[in-house]
């Protein structure tokens, strides 16, 4: 058996077979990205010019990047709903200095492995969940304004047409640069863009979720990367130290970048395999259905890894029965219980701002006045 390695990247627990497989749907991305205009020299540009562009329309289109972001997590929706959950958000092109410490000690992980004999299991299922988060956070937050681009062609034309160049370039930059730029990311300094899910000193028992970024794609990437951090915090083991000591080994952002690319393609199978295989499963299900299997990974973590790494990545048909009997099971409790799912009314939000009208005593009539950032998940 592979010995498990701490801080490691997802790749590292791929089977060779699994890894080719991986490895070739990303070379299908990238040069789909390269004929789509997509290059590494075009990202230094987008980074300064699309927050210029977006100036004069920043309100309407950080309200935006909200509203996408609850209709898909309506969960959380309702915890911001009922004050248990608040939401920091804003566009930001200021540096940011990390909240949280990169480095556990081997005594730390060594306690950790005594109280708990499963520890070296929820370091392989943990990293699992982290490159999921990172892959869907890329797949739907890069690609979020496909939702609205109506809208925003009538906003800014040129906006759509910079965002469509942002997605491509962004495949082919990560790719090309992906060991610098997880030296960058180990650096405390410098965050032009993170999501840090944390506390709330001043309200024991609620979470904030603090998102910048310099503009709306980086935005909603990192809103979408909160939203799956914060819901695989909900199911963790409840010896704090064995806790803390996990996502102290796994939570770095060492290897975000890998995770991101390879997460991509393991969120991208999943999203196809519930799509073939379950009756009742619609897209917007995807993040709930994850948490449960974060539960599961929790509750029965060999099982977890038994049916992702045996069966999603690497296709055994037992861990695949097995895998099709609990995303059933997890639809059939979505569906006896939805969520409130509210669709936003894009529109609205983005319907230019229209002047109050001067008051004329001559001409009063009463019925004239009719009074929703670049790093890995941070969590302390």
């Amino acid at each position: 058996m592979k010995k498990i390695l701490f801080e490691a990247p997802i790749d590292d627990f791929l089977s060779p077979e699994a890894k080719e497989r991986i490895l070739k749907a990303q070379i299908r991305k990238y040069q789909s990205a390269k004929e789509g205009g997509g290059s590494s020299n075009n990202m230094g540009y987008l980074m300064n010019y699309i927050p210029n562009l977006e100036s004069k329309h920043k309100g309407k289109l950080l309200n935006l990047a909200k509203a996408i972001f609850l209709s898909k997590f309506p969960k959380i929706k309702e915890r911001v709903d009922n004050g248990v959950l608040t939401l920091d958000v804003d566009f930001s092109t200021s540096p940011s200095v990390r909240t949280t410490k990169q480095t556990i000690t081997t005594d730390q992980i060594q306690k950790a492995k005594e109280v708990d004999p499963d520890f070296d299991e929820r370091i392989k299922a943990r990293n699992f969940i982290n490159a999921t988060t990172q892959g869907t956070a890329w797949a739907d937050g890069f690609n979020a304004y496909k939702e609205v681009e109506s809208q925003l062609e009538n906003l800014d034309p040129e906006l759509l047409n910079k965002y469509k160049e942002f997605e491509h370039s962004a495949t082919v930059f990560y790719n090309d640069n992906t060991e610098m730029l997880e030296r960058m990311a180990q650096q405390s300094m410098g965050r032009v863009a993170f999501a840090d899910v944390k506390p709330d000193e001043k309200k024991p028992g609620n979470w904030i979720i603090e998102v910048r970024a310099p503009h709306f794609p980086l935005l909603v990437h990192e809103l979408f990367k909160a939203g799956r951090y914060y819901n695989s915090l909900l199911y963790m083991p409840k010896d704090k130290n064995v806790s803390n000591s996990l996502k102290k080994t796994t939570d770095t952002h060492k290897h975000e970048i890998k995770n991101m690319i390879t997460g991509r393609e393991i969120s991208s199978k999943l999203k196809f395999l519930w799509g073939e295989l379950i009756d009742g499963y619609e897209p917007w299900m995807d993040g709930m259905i994850q948490t449960q299997f974060n539960k599961l990974a929790n509750d029965d973590v060999k099982l977890h890894n038994y049916i992702m790494y045996n069966g999603v990545l690497d296709g055994d048909q037992k861990a695949m029965d097995l895998f099709e009997k609990y995303s059933q099971k997890f639809v059939n409790s979505i569906l006896k219980n939805p969520p409130k799912i509210e669709k936003p009314d894009y529109n609205k939000i983005l319907k230019p701002e229209t002047m109050e009208p001067e008051e004329d005593d001559d001409d009063f009539n009463p019925d004239d006045w009719d009074n929703f950032d670049f790093d890995d998940e941070d969590e302390d």
